[in-house]
Order: structure tokens, then sequence, then C-alpha cells
């Protein structure tokens, strides 16, 4: 990639299933002072050349049957292809910095076209930061962790970065296993895992059959659950038949794609469950601050309704060749000078 002129800041689309190859990927890309772009296959033809498009790219990392038909100017790399791994084998020199882009995901675009998220190495930073206070701060162990979020959503993040700059081992679950609750106990019972992210649908799939349920006994020590509301019922019943050795914790966990994943948390306690009227996002993430705004940017007491405003590290550049909303929707912080 760096033979091929990516710099920092260069984009690089990647296209590829779950798998070994798709961590090497983005690994290499990131080596080589590059920004990856991860964009779902099964997305509409029309839907991946205008990513590609849009995003400027000019190197595509994927594998021949999944490019197959697209009407794109990139470079295509066969991450398959054996030549891949007879070259230098020592380390690069490090051309980016805290300010260099790490990553550019897509959000869904249901308003229109999608739009390119642009997060900097800094943000990624700040997130593992946060998440290692917050969670693995408490565990002394190598831990086994494994990604159920798709690669091309950002809830996967957390996941990769977490257990590769943490030391910890990384479980890829298959597709079929990340849609299907039997499968996905089966899969954290055989393989001993302790922390899995998640949506809540996950938790419901799990909980489909609560007798089978009860089956498992299972090493889980966190999960990371995010991407919609986390209904209280769901949680109690999840405790309420868990038959491992230790109740895990549940972490609920906000954050829009443009503040790096994860905004605020809320710890849940096993043993304070049934003590709660409602589970809520809980309290900022380390180097965050959330404001409750009215329409003229005016702050809200305790309690009342209005909207939700996050500052701090996390908070990415902005869209991708887009100023015009970046100006929007980025504005400076009224709260805090600089």
């Amino acid at each position: 990639l760096r033979d091929k002129g990516v710099e920092s800041d260069s984009i690089v689309a990647i296209i590829v299933n779950r798998s070994v190859e798709m961590i090497i990927g983005i690994m290499g890309i990131l080596k080589a002072g590059g920004a990856y772009l991860p964009i779902d296959s099964n997305l509409p033809k029309e839907r991946i050349e205008y990513i590609i498009t849009n995003s400027q790219s000019k190197i595509l990392l994927s594998e021949q049957r999944l490019v197959d038909g697209l009407n794109i100017e990139d470079e295509f790399i066969d991450i398959y292809n054996e030549y891949l791994f007879s070259g230098e084998k020592s380390n690069l020199e490090k051309i980016n910095n805290s300010s260099s882009l790490a990553y550019v995901i897509y959000t869904s675009g249901t308003t229109g076209n999608p739009k390119g998220v642009m997060i900097e190495h800094r943000n990624l930073s700040n997130l593992i930061l946060g998440l290692n206070k917050k969670i693995y701060s408490k565990y002394d162990e190598y831990l086994k962790i494994c990604l159920v979020a798709p690669y091309y959503f950002d809830a996967s993040v957390k996941q990769i970065f977490v257990a590769i700059l943490n030391g910890y081992s990384l479980y890829i679950v298959d597709e079929d296993t990340r849609r299907d609750g039997k499968k996905l106990l089966d899969y954290y019972e055989k393989n001993e895992i302790q922390v899995s992210d998640g949506t809540p649908m996950h938790i419901k799939m799990m909980l489909s059959d609560t007798d089978l349920f009860k089956q498992y006994s299972l090493k889980i020590k966190e999960y990371v659950i995010g991407g919609e509301e986390l209904p209280l019922n769901t949680v109690r019943e999840f405790y309420k038949n868990f038959r491992g050795e230790n109740k895990p914790c549940i972490n609920n966990v906000y954050g829009p794609t443009e503040c790096c994943v994860d905004s605020s948390i809320y710890l849940i306690d096993p043993k304070e469950i049934n003590k709660i009227e409602i589970i809520p996002i809980g309290k900022p993430m380390v180097n965050y601050k959330l404001y409750v705004l009215d329409k003229y940017n005016g702050l809200l007491p305790i309690g009342v309704p209005g909207e939700l405003c996050i500052s701090g590290d996390g908070v990415a550049r902005g869209y991708l060749n887009n100023p015009q909303l970046t100006e929007v929707k980025f504005v400076d912080n009224p709260f805090e000078p600089g």
C-alpha cells in the first residue's frame, strides 16, 4: 500500500467477509499510514459505487468475487494474492500523527445519500482510553473478546482495537452465528468468551427460549450493548435466567458515529436491577461532555427534554467531502473556550 502511494489521510476502501483477512486488511491500511473505509459487500452495487466515488479513495482492498461488476476507477488489490506476503517484513516508518485519519464510516443515509464520517487517531485513542478506564481496568487477566458487530458499523471498532491494543484474544463471530441466538450461545460456551458486544436484539435472541438459555454455563464477564434502547425487562429476564458462575455486567453504551462509537456509558449492576425504573444512557465517557439544550442553544434544567449535544475528544473531524454539512453539524462549543 505504501508503495502504491498511500500516505497520511489517504483513504483505502475495503470490502471483505468476516475473517482473519478482515483484520489483516484493516491493520495493513493503518500500518501504511492510511485510513480504512469498510464497505458492506451486500449493499446494492450503486450504493457501493457511490461510497467509493464519493470518498475519492484510490485503492480497493478486497477479493475478486466481491468486486465483480463494480464500475469504479480504484486500483484493485486482491487480499488473497500471495505476492502481498512476499515483500519487506520490517515495520514501516510512521508517517501520520494523532490528527491523521484512522477510518471513515458511511452512515446509513436514510434521509438521502450516506455520509462519510471522518474519525482521527486521537478520537480512536480516546475511545480505547475510556473503555479501559470504565471496563477493562478491573481485569488483570488476558480476556477473550468476541466481535459480533459488522466491521462496517462503528460498533466493531471498540472490539477490534481494545483486543489488539490490550493484547487480548479476538474472536470473529461468523455471520450465521451472530444472527442466531442458540448458535451464539453455543459459540460463547465453546470458546469461553468473556467479553461480547451486541445490541439489545442479541440479548433477546438468546432469551427466545429461556429453558434452553438456562442450560448454558457461560464465562461472560462483560456485555457492551448499544445501537438502540435497552429495555429494562429484557435485562431483568437475562439476569433471572443466567446460570453462569457470576452474573456479567451489562454496559449500556450510547453514541453516534460522529462521536467515535461510545459517548456515554451506564454500568448495570445485576444486584441493583430490580431497584431501577429505566436503563439510562449513563454518564459521559472519558473526555466527553453532554449538554441538553433548547432550540436557542441554552442549557436546560434537569428533567426538561431538549436536544442532546456532545463535545470532547471523541468528536469526529467532520463529514468527508461535505464542508457545508460539517459546518452545520460540527459547531464550536459555546460553553468552553477554545
